[in-house]
């Protein structure tokens, strides 16, 4: 649905549900590789840890 852009490369945004993919995989990581940097923690609300 969404073309090139520099972000997400020549296949664009990953318009799915399936975040399992390569593509998917890369955007999530990105996103939270800037965030990170920012001071943003992100953990699995739903492990052990959290409950």
């Amino acid at each position: 649905m969404m073309g090139e852009c520099k972000l997400f490369g020549p296949d664009g945004f990953p318009v799915t549900s399936l975040f399992n993919r390569a593509q998917g995989v890369a955007y999530t990581e990105r996103i939270a590789a800037f965030f990170t940097g920012q001071g943003v923690v992100f953990t699995d609300l739903l492990s052990k840890e959290a409950a």
